[in-house]
């Protein structure tokens, strides 16, 4: 169990995947310890009646003094707003692993890694996009996929349309049906425990796929 093996100061923690391929990997590794949980920060107004979030000499003690942003070095903020290394944090840590299956077109393999929970009242959804529009989707009960376990679930994808400049897209999610119903805090999102996506096909080219970089990006 390694101690602060992630420091997620400014814009840290980009690498987490790779530590967590390893941590599956070998089962002699179980994880670790993140520094730190939230920004040790308080909000305060500057003159002109700013909100901003304050540290060290921004209290106003004499004699107080801060290393830089080491206060502020967390995975939430001061008022619990997470980070986006929070959402990171999520999407690597989550219970649920998927995979296409080589050779088998419309086949996914879902691996349950709990220790102790099944998938049972858990269901897969899946869509497919074209150029970011929906053009099939659908879902599946996981019935009762046991921890550890790996299954194998088809997906009714519709025929892809090979033809120049189109990019297609799977997009898969595991969701609870008792957390998006019952209620709770944790209800507010929609209930996703797990969730991927997969280049189907691309018929773009490296050039193309710059071009289309560089024009979402203004």
């Amino acid at each position: 169990i390694q101690c602060e093996y992630a420091h997620m100061m400014g814009n840290s923690g980009g690498n987490l995947k790779d530590d967590w391929d390893l941590m599956y990997k070998h089962p002699q590794l179980q994880g670790g310890f993140i520094w730190d949980f939230c920004d040790q920060t308080f909000l305060r107004k500057d003159t002109a009646g700013r909100s901003y979030w304050a540290y060290g000499r921004d209290m106003g003690l004499v004699g107080a003094t801060s290393d830089t942003s080491f206060c502020a070095d967390g995975l939430f903020a001061g008022d619990r707003t997470p980070h986006p290394q929070a959402l990171e944090l999520k999407k690597v840590y989550q219970p649920i692993a998927f995979d296409n299956v080589p050779f088998s077109a419309g086949e996914i393999m879902v691996t349950n890694r709990y220790s102790f929970t099944s998938l049972k009242g858990c269901v897969l959804t899946w869509s497919v996009k074209c150029e970011g529009k929906e053009i099939a989707s659908g879902s599946l009960d996981l019935l009762d996929q046991r921890p550890q376990e790996k299954c194998r679930y088809r997906l009714p994808l519709p025929p892809i349309d090979s033809g120049a400049g189109k990019e297609y897209f799977l997009y898969v999610a595991v969701r609870s049906k008792s957390l998006a119903t019952n209620g709770s805090k944790t209800a507010r999102v929609d209930g996703t425990v797990a969730w991927e996506q997969f280049l189907l096909h691309s018929s773009l080219s490296a050039a193309q796929i710059v071009r289309s970089w560089d024009t979402d990006s203004e």
